[in-house]
C-alpha cells in the first residue's frame, strides 16, 4: 500500500439512535461518502470471525478495505490480562485474515482508589504483550492515548513510550485527544513519528468540543503533508464524534471526507 489512505471510523453511527445496527447499511454509507476504508469495533470481528470471507467480499463490492478494528479495554486489572491478550489476539487474527494491517487498542482508564503506579505497569505490560502476539500474527498493535485515560498529558505519554517495547508497541495518535491531553500534536507527531502506525483525524473547539474537521484548532492541512513528507503509508481515519444534531452520520463523515479532499487527500 503507497500513500496515505482515508479511512471512517464507525463511531459515528453508534451515536445516532436512528441508527438499526445494520453493517451492509453502515458499509454502504462509507463507500457512499468515498472514503477508501472502514475502521470498525471488535462486534465486527465477533460477528464474521467465522466468516471472513463473506465480510470481505462485503467490502470488495463496495471498493472498501478495513483499516484496523479498534478494542476497547480496561488494560489496568491483573485479573483481567490474560483474557485482555486473548481477546485482543482473536480480534487480530480476524484483522489480519480481513486485510487490515493494524489492531487499535485503546485503554488505561484510571480506577478510584486504585494504584496508578502499578495499573500504570499492568497496563504497559499487558499491551507489551498483545503488541507480540499481533507481531506474530502479521499486525501492528497501536495503542490509542486519549484524554481522561492514565495517558492524561504529555508527560505520562512519555513514559509509556520508554516503558513499552518499541518493537511492537506502536502509536496511533488521536489529533483532538492530543489536544485535550494538553499535548501539542505537532511535536508528538514528530517525535513519535517512527512509532505512528495509524492515525485518528479529529477536530476540536477551544472549549473542548468535537467538531468537523477543519472548523476547530487542528492544523491538517500541515498534519497530512507531515505524514506524507515523512513517508508515512498507513491510514488516517475520521474519526467523527461532534454532536449529531440535525445532520446524520453520512453528513457528517460527508463534510470530513470533502474537507479532505480541498486539502490535497
Amino acid at each position: 500500500m503507497a500513500g496515505i489512505r482515508i479511512g471512517c471510523q464507525t463511531i459515528t453511527w453508534l451515536s445516532d439512535p436512528r441508527w438499526q445496527e445494520d453493517v451492509q447499511d453502515l458499509l454502504d454509507q462509507v463507500a457512499v461518502a468515498q472514503y477508501a476504508g472502514v475502521e470498525t469495533g471488535p462486534e465486527v470481528a465477533r460477528s464474521y470471525e467465522h466468516m471472513t470471507e463473506e465480510f470481505e467480499v462485503m467490502l470488495a463490492a463496495r471498493g472498501l478495505s478495513l483499516a484496523a478494528i479498534f478494542f476497547a479495554t480496561p488494560l489496568c486489572d491483573p485479573a483481567r490480562s490474560a483474557l485482555e491478550v486473548e481477546e485482543a489476539t482473536r480480534i487480530a487474527e480476524f484483522a489480519r485474515s480481513a486485510g487490515a494491517r493494524a489492531l487499535v487498542v485503546g485503554g488505561g482508564l484510571p480506577q478510584p482508589g486504585r494504584n496508578f503506579v502499578l495499573d500504570f505497569r499492568t497496563m504497559t505490560e499487558t499491551l507489551n504483550e498483545i503488541g507480540s502476539r499481533c507481531q506474530r500474527i502479521g499486525v501492528s498493535l497501536a495503542f490509542h492515548p486519549y484524554h481522561g485515560s492514565l495517558l492524561g498529558d504529555r508527560q505520562q505519554l512519555g513514559r509509556f513510550m520508554d516503558e513499552t517495547d518499541a518493537e511492537t508497541v506502536f502509536l496511533a495518535p488521536d489529533i483532538g485527544h492530543l489536544v485535550r491531553m494538553g499535548c501539542g500534536y505537532k511535536e508528538v507527531l514528530t517525535t513519535y513519528f517512527p512509532r505512528i502506525r495509524h492515525v485518528h483525524l479529529k477536530d476540536i473547539l477551544a472549549n473542548g468540543a468535537w467538531t468537523p474537521l477543519g472548523f476547530g484548532l487542528c492544523d491538517f492541512s500541515w498534519i497530512m503533508r507531515h505524514l506524507e513528507d515523512n513517508g508515512y503509508d498507513g491510514w488516517a481515519v475520521v474519526d467523527e464524534e461532534s454532536l449529531l444534531g440535525d445532520q446524520t452520520p453520512l453528513e457528517l463523515v460527508g463534510l470530513d471526507r470533502s474537507f479532505l479532499r480541498n486539502i490535497g487527500f
